[in-house]
């Protein structure tokens, strides 16, 4: 007897409404994507930055939770989605690997490790795409695993610098979080360094409810 399939369909497939989310948003700004545990899916920041970007521009992806090859699944899988080139940093890897020259150009790092590691491995690929694209977005899509292994001050302040660099830029900056996994402390101090938070509601039958929420006091409303 087959047992049937009860596990959420894709976010593609899901009745996804992002109008809560601003008609439009300045150059560089950073929005907070925070999900109940364990919703760690690649698609949802994806189709958040697809949303504000031109199909030409660059997007590196840094994967923590999921691998490579899955972030790179669900990239190819969306058709809604689409950008010059993609990248990925796979911070799940056992050892160091660069490979820069396969279709989607990929960089493994170890981890938990240094948060540098991250680092210069987003500016070798940003590098390596600035002859083609004008702009390279970001995405970190899990910020849970380096918050639960390194201390939340130093996250906070690595991931502000790069903030800052991507507004310096005019670059997007799109990080997931799953909130339930994090205390108040936790959260407060993250929305000092975002414009605004989506805040992402799974219900029993999969489907997903969005509230925007600015986070700064920057004016992301058109």
């Amino acid at each position: 007897m087959n047992t049937p399939n009860t596990d959420p369909p894709p976010v593609d497939e899901r009745s996804i409404e992002l109008q809560t989310l601003p008609e439009s948003v300045p150059p560089g700004a950073a929005i907070l994507l925070a999900k109940p545990a364990p919703f760690d899916e690649f698609e949802l920041p994806l189709r958040v930055v697809a949303q504000y970007t031109d199909s030409d521009e660059c997007l590196i992806a840094a994967t923590t939770s999921l691998t490579a090859d899955d972030i790179i699944r669900q990239y190819t899988d969306n058709r809604s989605t689409g950008f010059g080139r993609f990248g990925v940093i796979d911070a799940t890897a056992k050892h160091y690997q660069s490979a820069p020259y396969q279709e989607h150009p990929t960089i493994s790092i170890q981890y938990p490790g240094e948060l540098v590691q991250l680092t210069l491995a987003f500016w070798e690929l940003h590098t390596a795409f600035s002859k083609s694209c004008l702009r390279t977005h970001f995405v970190i899509q899990s910020l849970t695993p380096l918050l639960l292994e390194d201390d939340l001050d130093r996250v906070v302040n690595v991931l502000q610098n790069r903030i800052e660099r991507q507004r310096e830029n005019s670059s997007l900056t799109v990080c997931s979080i799953q909130y339930t996994q994090h205390d108040d402390a936790t959260m407060n101090a993250l929305m000092q360094i975002f414009d605004g938070v989506l805040w992402v509601e799974e219900s029993a039958d999969g489907q997903l409810g969005f509230d925007y929420e600015r986070a700064r006091g920057r004016d992301l409303w058109s």
